[in-house]
Order: structure tokens, then sequence, then C-alpha cells
């Protein structure tokens, strides 16, 4: 994960993948509720376990 974002419902996704099955579905993937990009946050917490998992697994970056 690149940048990892966070519906109100608390789900993570790459931001890219969910801004995609936004401009398709304008809703939530799992509960189906109207979601709009502007409702969508930062996971900073996941974004950091991302980075430090990276630099300790570079391989990992590859997959």
């Amino acid at each position: 994960m690149v940048e990892p974002v966070m519906t109100k419902t608390g789900k993570s996704y790459e931001r890219s993948s969910i801004m995609a099955h936004l401009r398709l579905h304008p809703t939530d993937p799992l509960t189906r509720e109207p979601l709009v990009p502007s409702e969508l946050r930062p996971n900073l917490a996941l974004k950091q376990a991302c980075e430090e998992f990276l630099e300790h697994n570079g391989w990992a970056a590859d997959w």
C-alpha cells in the first residue's frame, strides 16, 4: 500500500483502488452504503506500518 485511506466504517483501502471503485459505484464496497471521496480519510498508522515493513523487507516492494 502506498496511500492507504479509511472509510467511515473503518475499512482501509489503497486510495487508487477505492477511487476506481467509486468512479463506477459510489458506494462502500462492503456495506453498499453511499460513499463519496470526501469521506475518505488517510490511514496514517497503516501507512507508517507499511513503510516500516518495506524498510525491513525490501523484497516485498516487487510484489
